[in-house]
């Protein structure tokens, strides 16, 4: 172990952290205390002395440090979501120490330089997510709908445990949406989004599939000798990305599985009514603006929004009862052909039976006709000698 990971504040933090988000954590956090040439338990005591500062340019102290870091972040030429990993690191050891850091509204605003040749993402549109489903087997159909649906990123759906699953899951009728609060690793930020009926109808059919298990990873990879494994974020971007290649051979180049969030965003914004922008920070997971921030959130207006927003969601179009049907089908085609057999070894049965009782009949009447002539026989009288 490093010496900056025996610090007690680091240890106090890193020991609430999921096993990924920890991994990465390590990695990126000993880099902010390399540039800033500062102890985990100096920047904790820097902090608690501004608060107790009455001079104000002593107050912010450890933010200014931080946006000193965003800027030399930013001079490296690392791209916009690196830069902000980076920062939300070293956020997440504050917060996670109580003495949470305070940044005006754009103070960490990432300004990266833009390249020569600009990349335009792929955020698919329904018709084409509808592509993606129509070729997913019962597992990746739950995958994708999660990402795409719900708005949750790789690393959220791979740390998904089944009892992380809401009470409400379970007891959810067809066609009926699940609300879910799930804290983001990424930004330490709680997200309030559903489970459409769509995902819950899905989820399950593979929990069946599993013999519907109680606990554990909500989704596993099969792996060698037939043991299960948590499937991780690598694994569900080659899953999804294999479903692209399947149904948009010719653009698979150009599909990144992080973009089904984007196109989540996007159905929100497609919302009539249309969402509130705080109600939509909620449902997207992002920081709430100003003092809103401290007010509760409620599962009402989530739901409300998400049954707005899921018009432009539904991909199903009918497939998943076309699958129900085809599968239950072929379960009457296999019972029919059971019965069959069963009616032929019962006609067999039954035929031997009759057979038996026609013998038995025959036999009983031979053994009467014999008996009728030893009773004659008997009877008859005897000549005289």
């Amino acid at each position: 172990m490093s010496e900056w990971q025996q610090d007690p504040y680091v240890q106090k933090w890193l020991g609430k952290l999921k096993p990924k988000t920890r991994e990465n954590c390590v990695r990126d956090f000993p880099k902010f205390l390399e540039w800033c040439g500062k102890s985990p338990t100096e920047l904790i005591q820097m902090k608690i002395e501004s608060l107790k500062s009455s001079d104000p340019t002593q107050k912010g102290i450890v933010e200014d440090l931080v946006i000193q870091y965003k800027r030399f972040l930013e001079g490296k030429g690392l791209k916009e979501n690196t830069v902000k990993s980076h920062l939300n690191r070293v956020m997440s050891f504050f917060s996670h120490n109580y003495v949470k850091l305070t940044f005006a509204r754009k103070d960490l605003k990432v300004e990266v330089a833009k390249s020569e040749k600009a990349i335009v993402d792929w955020y698919l549109n329904r018709e084409e997510v509808k592509e993606l489903y129509a070729v997913a087997d019962v597992r990746d159909r739950g995958l994708l709908l999660m990402l795409y649906q719900s708005g949750l990123s790789e690393v959220d759906v791979s740390e998904y445990d089944i009892e992380d699953l809401p009470k409400k899951f379970s007891e959810a009728k067809e066609g009926e949406h699940v609300f879910i609060a799930i804290h983001r690793e990424k930004t330490d930020i709680e997200q309030l989004t559903c489970f459409s009926c769509e995902c819950t109808h899905d989820l399950k059919a593979m929990l069946r599939e599993r013999g519907n298990p109680t606990s554990g990873p909500l989704f596993v990879s099969s792996t060698y000798a037939g043991k299960q494994e948590r499937l991780s974020v690598r694994s569900i971007s080659i899953a999804i990305k294999n479903l692209c290649r399947k149904a948009f051979p010719d653009r698979v180049n150009e599909f990144k599985t992080k973009n089904l969030r984007g196109s989540y965003n996007a159905a929100l914004l497609s919302a009539e009514p249309p969402i509130t922008q705080e109600v939509k920070d909620l449902m997207m997971g992002h920081q709430r603006v100003s003092a809103r921030k401290d007010y509760p959130a409620f599962e009402t207006p989530i739901l409300q929004a998400y049954k707005r927003a899921f018009r432009h969601l539904s991909v199903n179009g009918g497939l998943q009862l076309r699958s129900d049907m085809a599968r239950m089908e072929t379960t009457v085609d296999e019972l029919a052909k059971r019965i069959v057999k069963i009616e032929e070894a019962g006609k067999e049965y039954l035929e031997g039976n009759i057979k038996l009782a026609t013998d038995l009949r025959n036999l009983t009447k031979q053994l009467e006709d014999v008996n009728k002539q030893i009773q004659q026989y008997a009877t008859k009288p005897k000549p005289e000698t």
